[in-house]
Parts: C-alpha cells; structure tokens; sequence
C-alpha cells in the first residue's frame, strides 16, 4: 500500500508587471526559498496548483512526477498553464499542494501515483470545470446520483447512506 503526505498550501512566488498583471516568478532565487518551504523538493508524487481567495480555494491543475517535485511543477509549459490561469482571474493568491510518496526502500510505486493523479483531476473537475488539464480528463463521464457527478436537487434516502457508507 502506497501512502502520501498532504502538505500545503504554501504561496507560490509572484512578480507584477508593468500594467499591474501577475506571474509566477519561476527565477531560481524565489523557487530555491519556495522548496526550502515547502521541504518536500526531491521527493515524487503529485502536486495541485490552486488560487486561494478569501477563505476558499479553487484547483485548476493537478500533476505528478515519479521523480523530484522540483523538477517538475516548474517546467516552463507548466508556468505558462498558471499564468493563464492568473490572467483570467481577477483577486486570489496562487498556492501549491503537494502530496509527495512517503518514503519506503525500493522502487517508486509508479501506479499508486499515477492513480492518485488521476483522482485529484476527476475531483478537482468536479470542483472547477476550468481546470487546465488535458490528460485524464478524457472518457466517459460517470454519474452516480447523488453521489459522483452531475446532479441537483434533494438527495435520496439511499444516496445519503451510500455517501456515509463511503465516508464521502
């Protein structure tokens, strides 16, 4: 069984422009005291970028590397995804989530990644319709009523003990 830390939210470095517009700084400076933060660079696993306003939070792109988070959230195609995102919202702080592999002897578990990525983009679609990915976003839409999907309205009796039966 695969295991993973949850640690975050930590503010992502930014820079404004001369109109007033922000971008993710990705100079080597400001990302060396990020990861010195967020303490989890040379670990695999996956990560959420996300705009925290107020008190909530939105994700809009979910990754994962099977080797080093440092080189990985920071690609420069990866950049270009959360400045587009900034450009299109008006107020918020972008932040990271991490969920890096707790460390175990032996070969990273690959799949146990793979799958957990796959979960944090079908959840955070359900949260946001506008996140960035492109990957696992394709297939059938699955929905379960009252429980995975689209749906509105007043849950069933059923629904309601399937979800607490599930601890959802």
């Amino acid at each position: 069984m695969a295991t993973f830390d949850v640690l975050g939210p930590f503010d992502l470095p930014t820079r404004r422009g001369r109109a007033g517009g922000r971008t993710i700084d990705a100079t080597r400076d400001a990302l060396s005291d990020f990861w010195d933060e967020a303490g989890c660079a040379d670990r695999p696993g996956c990560y959420v970028f996300a705009i925290r306003h107020g008190r909530g939070m939105m994700p809009y792109y979910a990754g994962r590397t099977f080797n080093r988070l440092e080189g990985e959230c920071f690609q420069a195609h990866k950049v270009l995804k959360y400045n587009a995102v900034l450009a299109n919202v008006r107020r918020g702080t972008p932040i990271m989530f991490f969920l890096p592999l707790t460390r175990t002897r032996g070969r990273v578990n690959a799949s146990a990644i793979d799958s957990l990525e796959d979960s944090l983009i079908k959840i955070g679609l359900e949260r946001n319709d506008r996140m960035t990915n492109i990957s696992g976003t394709r297939g059938d839409e699955i929905v379960v009523h009252g429980v995975w999907g689209s749906g509105r309205g007043r849950r069933q009796a059923s629904s309601n003990r399937f979800h607490e039966m599930m601890g959802l």
